[in-house]
């Protein structure tokens, strides 16, 4: 096809709308590939509007704040105790008696 500068102004006018190559080149009547060498060849600027979905973000974790009432009761320890327990996950295991030790410890790590 001769892009005549006609056509060119269409194509500049169509990408600055946002438009893809594909559907750019449906308009015109030409295929992506020609659409995509005339805009390198000729520096046109493509317009990217829309062209990704945004990513859905997962919730965030709510933390409790360290308060004395939630750290762990290992003198020094500053992380924040099991639920239900008065140690965190490294000192519940360490407190415990050996033979619950590995039943708790199973379900501190799941």
């Amino acid at each position: 096809m001769n892009w005549t500068p006609e056509k060119l102004a269409e194509l500049r006018r169509l990408l600055l709308r946002g438009l893809s190559d594909r559907s750019a080149g449906q308009v015109l009547g030409v295929t992506r590939n020609a659409v995509a060498g005339v805009v390198d060849r000729h520096g046109l600027v493509r317009l990217r509007t829309g062209l990704r979905r945004p990513t859905p973000r997962k919730p965030a974790i709510k933390l409790e704040p360290l308060t004395p009432g939630n750290i762990c009761a290992e003198p020094g320890c500053a992380f924040s105790k099991q639920p239900g327990r008065d140690y965190c996950a490294e000192h519940l295991l360490v407190r415990i008696p050996v033979r619950r030790r590995d039943m708790i410890a199973a379900e501190v790590m799941t």
